[in-house]
């Protein structure tokens, strides 16, 4: 049902394949992800655990190749997705970047628990590659980037880490990114972001002073499209739903 709801606007728009063409893709995507799940699962966890650092070297040199040569895949944005040569297939290297940088926290504070580390390696070998990984997603994916990082939060809680490096950690992050935004919106010093994006779509979302005329428009229209859908599932369907191929 996601599939068919989402791809007939794509359809619609993009006027790129059909409804029934994204359903088979993504069956076959499902299938190929059993398969890796299924193969993966076969391997044993050390030596997913020993690749871990050379595998998130290779997720951040994918995340800098998509910012400086990503494509646009059916409408999406450009800097998120990275084409595979020689095939029609096309992924978000931050998801990739997202599942590496776990296992390599994990195996780093698992290996490293039995003894107190120095601030310099929590910089170096914890808090570097999580702000690393951070900054290079924030520039087109802020949501994502954000998981990542309390995700990663959470992982250093569970892996016992001492709790004045996280709060540390957590301080400074929120400082550094009130700052940011701050400067971002009040000057042109930081060219390239997307905070006034992020400002608009919350204006957007919260703004309840537009005219009847403003938003019957067919470009407020596109462009508050999953909005819209949203707010029109919750009102109708409530907490059960209206099921499936029922149209409110």
């Amino acid at each position: 049902m996601p599939v068919y709801s989402a791809s007939s606007n794509l359809e619609y728009i993009v006027n790129n394949g059909t409804t029934i063409g994204h359903l088979f893709k993504h069956i076959f995507f499902i299938i190929l992800g059993l398969g890796l799940v299924r193969g993966i699962g076969a391997v044993k966890y050390e030596y997913i655990g020993k690749l871990s650092l050379f595998s998130l070297g290779v997720s951040i040199l994918l995340l800098i190749i998509t910012m400086v040569s990503g494509q646009t895949i059916d409408g999406a944005s450009a800097s998120r997705w990275l084409k595979i040569p020689g095939t029609p297939f096309s992924f978000q290297p931050s998801s990739f970047a997202f599942l590496t940088l776990i296992i390599y926290l994990c195996r780093y504070l698992t290996k490293k628990i039995e003894r107190e580390r120095l601030p310099i390696e929590n910089v170096l070998y914890i808090f570097g590659p999580i702000l690393f990984v951070f900054l290079l997603v924030e520039k087109t994916m802020v949501s994502t980037a954000v998981m990542i990082m309390a995700v990663s939060i959470a992982v250093l809680a569970f892996g016992q880490l001492n709790w004045k490096y996280i709060t540390g950690f957590i301080a400074t992050a929120v400082v550094a990114g009130g700052m940011f935004i701050l400067i971002a919106l009040n000057t042109n010093m930081l060219g390239g972001n997307r905070v006034h994006t992020w400002m608009s779509r919350i204006e957007t979302f919260t703004s309840s002073k537009q005219s009847t005329s403003e938003v019957e428009t067919e470009a407020m229209k596109a462009k508050n499209y999953q909005v819209m859908q949203a707010k029109a599932a919750i009102v109708h369907g409530g907490i059960t739903g209206i099921g499936p191929v029922k149209v409110p």
